[in-house]
C-alpha cells in the first residue's frame, strides 16, 4: 500500500514509460509492467519459499520478513533508469532508486537496516538486466519476473513494427 500511495514513486513509473514506449516503440515499461513483474517476481519468491529455498537477505543481517521487501522494492524501481534513456537504463536506475530508497525506507526501518535493504533492492535491480551476474535469490527472482511479462500479446508493439529482438522474441 505504501508502494501505491508513493506519489514519487507513482510519478516515475509513468515518466519511465515514455522513451521506450514514445520515442523508441519498444513495448510498455510503465506502471502496468510494474505491476506484473511485481506480482510475479512476489509469486516466484512464494513459491520457492514453500519449495525450501534460502534466500540472502539474511547475509546483510536482514531479517526474513525483508526479503519479500526488497524483492518488491526491486520490482517496482527496476526500469526507473528510463527516465534518462532506454540504453544502460539498468545503470541509470541505480542512483535514481538510491533517492526514492533512502526517503521510502526512513518510514520502515531505521538508518542501519534501511542501508542494508537499500543494498539488497539496489544488487536486485542492478542485475535484472546486464551482464552482472546475480548474487542473491532475490536479484534472480527480479531477472526472472522481468522476463515473463510477455502475456497478452504485450511484446507485440515492436515485432508488429518490424523489430527484431530481446522485446519481441
Amino acid at each position: 500500500a505504501a508502494i501505491e500511495d508513493d506519489v514519487e514513486i507513482q510519478a516515475y513509473l509513468v515518466a519511465q514509460n515514455v522513451n521506450p514506449v514514445d520515442r523508441k516503440g519498444f513495448n510498455d515499461h510503465g506502471p502496468k509492467h510494474v505491476e506484473i513483474v511485481r506480482d510475479r517476481a512476489l509469486r516466484l519468491y512464494d513459491l520457492l519459499k514453500a519449495g525450501g529455498v534460502y534466500f540472502q537477505a539474511g547475509a546483510q543481517g536482514l531479517e526474513e520478513a525483508d526479503e519479500a521487501v526488497v524483492v518488491a522494492l526491486a520490482a517496482t524501481l527496476h526500469d526507473i533508469g528510463h527516465v534518462v534513456h532506454r540504453d544502460r537504463h539498468t545503470y541509470y536506475s541505480i542512483p535514481l532508486a538510491a533517492d526514492v530508497l533512502d526517503r521510502f525506507l526512513a518510514d520502515f526501518y531505521d538508518v542501519p537496516t534501511a542501508v542494508r535493504v537499500k543494498a539488497e533492492t539496489l544488487h536486485a535491480i542492478l542485475c535484472h538486466h546486464t551482464a552482472e551476474r546475480p548474487l542473491t535469490r532475490e536479484a534472480g527472482v527480479i531477472r526472472i519476473a522481468d522476463a515473463l511479462d510477455m502475456e497478452r500479446g504485450r511484446s507485440r508493439i515492436p515485432y508488429d513494427k518490424g523489430s527484431r529482438g530481446i522485446n519481441t522474441l
